[in-house]
């Protein structure tokens, strides 16, 4: 959860990356930099590291 924006460059190879992967369940990506400040702390609540 970067406080940088990801480049469209960026964001299309790691969606490509999870499309490309074998796990059983489909990957949404967000840019974190880019949601809005309730969205980030809803999500806080819930988060677990990678």
């Amino acid at each position: 959860m970067g406080e940088v924006p990801l480049t469209l460059r960026q964001r299309a190879l790691l969606e490509q990356d999870f499309d490309e992967s074998v796990l059983p369940f489909k990957v949404d990506v967000v840019d974190w930099a880019s949601t809005q400040h309730s969205f980030q702390e809803i999500t806080k609540k819930s988060a677990k590291p990678l």
